[in-house]
């Protein structure tokens, strides 16, 4: 696990906690927050993968279309679809209530998305 805190951790069994990007290269699967979009690391993270080594963004900083990820070398990106009627996260939040109840969490990959220019256009 890379975390550029590490103190914000627990301890796990088979879990290896590192702060440096380069240990990447060890990994098979690499899961990864879509905070990284909003600290500018994305791709200093993808460049430190191994070939072949998966990576899945996930996150609500990452509610987003994906097609800038996939080219960038991301191979799936998650993030959480807020439903129903307007204000009911406002209202959720306001009530201490969990966000799931009001959001969906979701994740794409390359082969199930059509790309940007096949979704319908909006009004």
């Amino acid at each position: 696990m890379l975390e550029k805190n590490p103190q914000r951790v627990c301890e796990e069994v088979g879990v290896n906690l590192t702060n440096k990007p380069q240990d990447l290269a060890y990994c098979d699967h690499i899961l990864c927050t879509a905070s990284t979009l909003v600290n500018d690391t994305l791709e200093t993270l993808l460049d430190q993968r191994r070939p072949g080594a998966s990576f899945s963004l996930i996150g609500p900083s990452g509610n987003e279309l994906p097609d800038v990820l996939f080219e960038l070398g991301v191979d799936s990106a998650g993030g959480v679809s807020y439903l129903g009627a307007p204000g009911s996260l406002r209202r959720d939040f306001a009530e201490a209530e969990y966000r799931s109840k009001t959001g969906r969490k979701y994740q794409i990959q390359p082969t199930h998305y059509p790309g940007i220019e096949a979704l319908p256009k909006a009004c």
